[in-house]
């Protein structure tokens, strides 16, 4: 490793199926020194996913290629506030920088008050939004955590426009925002060796059907019930077939209204791993 590279310090939840690449690309970049800290292992060894509703460990490699270290392997990520760092002020200023992901976690909080006081700068890419979401009394009380949390941060990961207009309005000035979008890890969606041809035949989906795709968490965030709210309103949904790839609570009434509105030419192929969504 090059002495002079960044000594850059990353906190995440948990290895993730969509970070890692993130993380690989990071690590081979010389300028860069990262070690990757985690505080559970869910995803890697197997767990019931409490939205997907179902066993999930990913097939993907998500710690291969990168330093990474495991602070806890168990911690209740459903409980995020309890989720902490110890000895936090003896080991940050061992590095250059530091990255989280958001605010809702308590090592998040902690990185926050500590980061400015010991001189180590924050980076951050969070999911926000300027979209009005909650009551006016959550939404007033989630403004003032975010102007406190981001008047600390010295640079923005931006992952588009919304976040940007969030980012604004609680005092960020644009000198610290940089673009950084999601990307999609072209490796894992190869074409599929059966061709279209194959894969719709093996659907059971003709060739003349408009064949409209669903892949996520079935629960009210992701909101799948918008597309058949749309399909609903379209006179030529007859000759339109709609899949939907994922599980979680909504699944039985995407169902029903499912049939009711496209009546079989709904599919659920349920949860299905990284490799198989090619």
């Amino acid at each position: 490793m090059n002495p002079r590279s960044l000594r850059l310090a990353v906190f995440a939840s948990h290895p993730i199926q969509y970070q890692a690449p993130v993380w690989r690309r990071l690590a081979k970049d010389p300028r860069v020194d990262l070690l990757v800290h985690y505080f559970s292992d869910m995803s890697v060894r197997g767990a019931v996913d409490p939205d997907f509703g179902v066993p999930v460990a990913w097939d993907q490699p998500l710690l291969d290629g990168y330093r990474h270290v495991f602070l806890a392997r168990d911690s209740n990520l459903g409980r995020p506030l309890g989720v902490k760092l110890r000895d936090l002020e003896a080991y940050l200023p061992n590095f250059d920088a530091v990255f989280i992901n958001g605010y809702s976690y308590g090592f998040e909080l902690q990185i926050r008050r500590a980061a400015p006081r010991l001189g180590v700068p924050l980076i951050m890419r969070p999911e926000v939004s300027a979209i009005p979401a909650g009551s006016p009394f959550r939404r007033f009380t989630r403004r003032l955590l975010q102007r406190w949390f981001f008047s600390g941060v010295d640079a923005f990961g931006v992952l588009g426009e919304q976040a940007r207009r969030c980012l604004a309005s609680a005092g960020v000035p644009p000198g610290k925002m940089f673009r950084s979008p999601y990307a999609v890890d072209s490796d894992v969606f190869q074409p599929n060796p059966l061709g279209r041809k194959g894969a719709r035949r093996m659907l059971g989906v003709s060739s003349d059907r408009f064949l409209l795709m669903f892949s996520g968490k079935l629960i009210p965030r992701k909101n799948p019930r918008l597309v058949l709210q749309a399909l609903e309103r379209m006179p030529e949904r007859s000759r339109i077939s709609f899949l939907v790839v994922g599980d979680g609570p909504l699944r039985a009434q995407l169902e029903r209204e499912g049939r009711r509105i496209l009546g079989g030419n709904i599919l659920f192929a349920g949860f299905q791993n990284q490799s198989r969504l090619s």
